[in-house]
């Protein structure tokens, strides 16, 4: 086995002439010359009088060294060139007939010609004449007229459909994650909600006297002494419950035009208060009444308008209005305040949509 590199130059073909002695040639890698090109520069062959091979394209911001295992049995000359503004350094060995089983031997030796023979040009003068029939010169012919638009770059326009296809699919498994977990809570809420009422039926059924006592005459004062004490507890219980309900309704609003506007948390007191013509930037989660996302910001930067200026739709406008910064709503938005009723993206005709709002920052 013998080491065996080139350096083929643009518009300068290299010529590998066949050598009984020396053997097959195999190459083992190509690399760029020049890796400050901002084009990428193709490495081809052509053996004899056969049509031109692509062995590989190599681009600086892409791939800079491409690992090849090409073998010539040929006995022809073969012809290298590159289409671009950049060499590239091709290396391989010579494999011999005798010891092709046996590549990994210690012995070695090399032959320099084809090493030295590419830094000048007088390697060149016998094999140009012939050799421009087979190829175009690519710095004067466009490489779309020999091999047709597109020919290199199909490789980067596949990886960039690839690319947005992987980012759109994340986009919609997150998104879907997010509707899942909406809904999660949502059935969670729900099944609290039917186990307290299922648990005040069971109490008031507990505490009815006429249920689970005697009356008699003998028991009589003590038994109606117990009566009136559970009589106080059940309406003390009931005053409690009526104080949080009405507390609970006191942080929801609906204004005339039918938007409901619900306080979730309270932004800091000395924070700044959204009002029409400040700039607003706001993290949002619009969903339908099933639960089903239609829009989201979450993992975005924060939306920024011109609050009152009629930049978005109206039930921004009037439920933005007034929050300070830390502050976050929920706003239940009717088709009348959205786009006058009509379908829109995901959001069917008619149909209200429900934001959850934060007031991130106001200018």
């Amino acid at each position: 086995m013998a080491f065996w590199g080139v350096e083929v130059k643009p518009g300068k073909p290299y010529t590998h002439i066949h050598h009984a002695d020396h053997g097959r040639l195999r190459i083992c890698q190509a690399t760029l010359g020049n890796c400050d090109a901002a084009a990428r520069t193709v490495l081809q062959c052509n053996v004899g009088n056969k049509i031109p091979i692509k062995l590989c394209s190599l681009n600086p911001k892409l791939a800079e060294t491409c690992h090849l295992e090409v073998e010539f049995e040929e006995v022809d000359d073969v012809i290298f060139s590159v289409i671009g503004h950049s060499s590239i350094h091709l290396s391989g060995y010579y494999v011999c007939a005798s010891n092709r089983s046996n590549v990994g031997d210690d012995e070695s030796e090399s032959y320099g010609e084809d090493i030295g023979h590419s830094s000048t040009d007088e390697e060149h003068d016998t094999s140009e004449d012939s050799y421009e029939s087979d190829f175009i010169d690519d710095r004067e012919v466009p490489l779309s007229e020999k091999y047709g638009s597109g020919s290199i770059d199909d490789s980067d326009d596949e990886c960039t459909q690839r690319c947005h296809r992987q980012k759109a699919e994340k986009t919609t498994q997150n998104a879907e994650r997010r509707r899942r977990l909406k809904k999660h809570q949502a059935n969670g809420i729900t099944k609290k909600r039917i186990i307290d009422v299922k648990k005040r039926k069971q109490s008031s059924i507990s505490e009815d006297p006429a249920s689970s006592m005697d009356m008699t005459d003998a028991n009589a004062p003590s038994v109606s002494k117990q009566v009136d004490e559970i009589k106080k507890k059940s309406k003390k219980k009931m005053r409690n419950q009526s104080g949080e309900n009405n507390e609970k309704q006191s942080n929801i609003r609906t204004l005339d035009d039918g938007l409901v506007v619900e306080y979730l948390s309270m932004g800091n007191n000395d924070a700044k208060v959204a009002s029409d013509g400040c700039k607003v930037y706001i993290k949002y989660v619009g969903m339908l009444k099933d639960g089903k996302i239609v829009e989201s910001n979450v993992s975005e930067k924060p939306y920024k308008f011109k609050l009152g200026a009629g930049k978005v739709i109206r039930g921004w406008d009037v439920g933005i209005h007034g929050m300070r910064v830390g502050e976050k709503r929920k706003l239940t938005v009717p088709p009348s305040m959205l786009s006058g009723g009509k379908s829109v993206g995901e959001v069917p005709e008619n149909s209200s949509v429900i934001y959850e709002i934060e007031l991130v920052k106001v200018k």
